[in-house]
């Protein structure tokens, strides 16, 4: 009887954790190039979201800009003890989109800035 009930509340203690202690969700990370207006600069754009999530609307979307001294995946994707910032927000069902700008990280600089 004794056993019985340890099984329960292990069971029961199981179905009653948070989110966050469960396995976490599998994520997927896709980079881009995207060419800009200006001859010769492409513009880089990191992609992340949960693997079992496809359709997303503007309310479970952010976009995330560096500002001017670190490219975007030195700031939101730097992996530090248990993931990114990305990969936390990512986790949670938002679709995360990380972008630097012309000069920064992935992106090309203008020519005149060479």
């Amino acid at each position: 009887m004794k056993r019985l009930l340890s099984s329960l509340l292990v069971s029961l203690s199981a179905a009653w954790l948070p989110a966050s202690a469960k396995e976490p969700r599998q994520l997927v990370s896709q980079d881009y190039h995207v060419v800009s207006a200006t001859p010769g600069v492409q513009i880089f754009l990191r992609n992340k979201h949960a693997k079992d999530l496809t359709t997303f609307d503007a309310s479970r979307t952010v976009l995330y800009v560096h500002g001017s001294t670190q490219p975007s995946e030195t700031v939101f994707d730097l992996a530090l003890g248990q993931g990114s910032w990305a990969d936390y927000v990512a986790s949670h069902g938002y679709d995360v989109w990380l972008v630097d700008v012309r000069g920064y990280g992935g992106s090309t600089p203008p020519t005149d800035q060479s």
